[in-house]
Parts: structure tokens; sequence; C-alpha cells
């Protein structure tokens, strides 16, 4: 639970159903837990090499962890706590944004290192990728805006100005349309693809609902949820509201 909402909404008992459709694996502490009981060393084997890259709302660090054993093994340290990132270029980098720093580190995932700082706008909240443009999609909540970001030579390419306080960022299957929530009012926008990236379809807003903490876009619906009634909300973007 993020740390602005443990004060509104108190202690919370969560019952959890143990199932055996799911392994898991049990960190502590950033130490390897030794007695680990519901993950077989065959599991184990397959993520030999691998990283875990987390973030915290505990603290405003990176953290890399090995995934075979869940051992912390290098920590990045942030003046903010991070936002959102995002893994890039197969997987060889990373763009992260922190909550009240108006830049993106661009981190190389293998060694755990900042790479770069892009000078972007105020409060970036969220960032979408489009792997077949090259480029990378980063929401600034304060600055109604929405930077575009080139992952060739990681640099700015434009800056998009948007109605409303973009929240939260997803692309459509075709990365034809790149939808946003404006933060403040609750209501979702479209924009979509023109020669220069992306214009603002501000005729109709496409809907509008109470306290949505993300949005996700998958086979022409886009998916939110809403904190206030406890529900997914599934909006079609095709012929049908919700």
């Amino acid at each position: 639970v993020p740390s602005d909402l443990r004060i509104m909404i108190g202690d919370l008992v969560i019952p959890i159903t143990p199932s055996e459709e799911y392994k898991e694996v049990y960190v502590a502490s950033g130490k390897a837990v030794k007695n680990v009981t519901k993950t077989s060393k065959t599991d184990l084997k397959n993520l030999n090499g691998k990283i875990f890259y987390a973030t915290s709302f505990n603290s405003s660090s990176l953290m890399a962890l090995s995934a075979a054993n869940g051992q912390l093994y290098k920590k990045i340290d942030f003046s903010s706590i991070p936002s959102d990132f995002k893994m890039v270029r197969n997987g060889n980098y990373m763009l992260l944004t922190t909550t009240n720093k108006p830049k993106l580190y661009v981190i190389d995932a293998n060694k755990g290192e900042v790479l770069k700082e892009i000078e972007i706008g105020k409060k970036p909240s969220s960032i979408a990728i489009s792997e077949t443009d090259g480029a990378a999609y980063v929401a600034n909540k304060q600055d109604g805006t929405i930077s575009v970001i080139d992952l060739k030579d990681m640099s700015v390419k434009e800056t998009i100005d948007v109605l409303g306080n973009p929240s939260y960022l997803t692309l459509s299957y075709n990365e034809k349309q790149l939808y946003y929530l404006d933060g403040t009012t609750g209501t979702v926008y479209a924009l979509v693809k023109t020669p220069n990236y992306f214009v603002p379809y501000v005729s109709s807003p496409l809907f509008k609902s109470n306290n949505i903490k993300q949005i996700q876009f998958l086979d022409n619906k886009l998916y939110t949820f809403n904190r206030s009634s406890n529900e997914l909300e599934v909006f079609y973007t095709e012929g049908q509201s919700k």
C-alpha cells in the first residue's frame, strides 16, 4: 500500500490463500531466505544469471536482486522516490522517473549504473514504450505535457502539450493511439498517431471515472482500476462504451 494512502485507509488485514498453481520465492531484508519450501531447485536454475529490479515507496532507491536467491547486490539511490521504470532496447537499458525531479534517468541494466539524466517536465509519473517507433513517452503531470524520447540517442524529440494533468500512459496494440489519464478529473483521453507523432484528440474525451489507479490496453479494450468502487472497469474503444 503506498505510503500516502496508509493514513487514510488505516490497517488492512488481507487473507492470502495458498495455491499450488503458483510457486514463490521468499525474500526478506535484502537477504536470501535459506528455507525455500515452494520453489524447486529446477525452477531456481532457470533464474540463474537473471536480475530482478524493484523500487519501494519506503525508499528513494532502485534495487537490483539476484533472481535465483533474492540476494541484494546493488542499490542505486536517488533524491526522490521512483514513480515508474521501464526496460528498453532488449532489456539492456532502463528508463526511470522519480516523483519530484524533472528528469528521466537512463540506466545500464546489466551494470546497474546511471548513464545519463534527461531533462523533462515536472512531476513525471508514467512511461510508455514504443519499440516499433523507437520512442518512449513520459507523462509530466504538473506541466500537462508528454515528453517524446528517442531511444537511439536517448534525447528529447518533442514535448506534447495535452489537456489536463497526464498521470498514466498506455499504448494501443497497433501503437496508433496513446491513451492517458488526467489525474485531476479522472478523464481518459486519446492521442492519435500522425506523421508528427501524436496530436490531441480533444473533440470528445473517451470516458471519465473516479479515483482511477491505473490504465492498461488489451484487445481493443481499456482496463481501469477504480479505487472508489473496488472495480475493474472495461471500456471498449471500438463501437461501444463501458
